[in-house]
């Protein structure tokens, strides 16, 4: 079978040629459709035009990049949030490698050896609760800074006794009833570097050295910040801490 389109003067002829020679033309054409449109289809004998003959009609190929950029936009919004939901879990290793890498270069020493002999919170002959650790270490024996920072006071108290403060990493650390000290406010200290000697200055019953971390003047408990899960980082302070405790300007 040969099928042979023919536009004249604007009227679409459809030429079946069958072996035979005869022609026909449908009876019942779709007067609504185009004339081309209603040949093809009767020709095919489908309502569904095969995509060789679709694109020959009006507004075919506007319809099919519409489509098309539809598509392409979609594929686009896709990539954009696969490529985005990758970078925020870049983002969240690296945040977590970083803390790592801190949390392990965070040197700390010990502030002087001994058992603990009070606790942070505990109740004593003391006017309010404890706000720092005793360590029953025996007299004379060296105080060591915990952490690298800065002395910002060195000075006797009348309750602390002879006292060393030393801020460092959003910290400031009291070290208490010393016998003698070594440094002076301004001066710079290494971590593990000797700060002065434990002693029984100020209200004391016996040679230790009294230990206070504090975060914005605030007492805090010194073990989580000496030996805490997240060591280096400085527990909240309790309620009965924010109330008629010894501040630094106090000193």
């Amino acid at each position: 079978m040969v099928l042979t389109v023919r536009f004249r003067t604007g009227i679409a002829t459809l030429l079946l040629v069958t072996a035979s020679g005869s022609f026909a033309y449908p009876a019942n054409a779709d007067s609504s459709k185009s004339d081309a449109a209603v040949a093809i289809s009767v020709a095919t004998g489908s309502g569904r035009l095969p995509d060789r003959l679709q694109a020959t009609l009006p507004g075919a190929s506007e319809k099919r990049a519409a489509q098309l950029t539809a598509e392409t936009q979609s594929l686009a919004k896709q990539a954009l949030a696969l490529r985005a939901a990758a970078a925020a879990r870049a983002s969240r290793a690296r945040a977590a490698r970083a803390a790592r890498i801190a949390r392990a270069q965070i040197r700390m020493a010990v502030p002087a050896y001994g058992r603990i002999s009070a606790s942070f919170g505990s109740r004593g002959h003391w006017t309010t609760r404890h706000t720092g650790m005793d360590i029953n270490a025996r007299y004379g024996d060296s105080v060591h800074n915990v952490i690298a920072g800065e002395v910002i006071r060195a000075t006797y108290d009348r309750s602390y006794g002879r006292i060393v403060v030393v801020r460092g990493h959003g910290v400031d650390i009291w070290y208490a009833h010393l016998s003698t000290d070594y440094v002076k406010v301004g001066q710079k200290v290494a971590t593990g570097q000797k700060l002065g000697r434990v002693g029984c200055t100020g209200h004391c019953t016996g040679a230790h050295l009294h230990i206070e971390v504090r975060k914005n003047d605030l007492p805090t408990n010194p073990a989580t910040f000496l030996w805490g899960s997240h060591r280096g980082k400085p527990g909240d302070s309790p309620t009965w801490a924010r109330t008629s405790i010894a501040t630094l300007n106090s000193l």
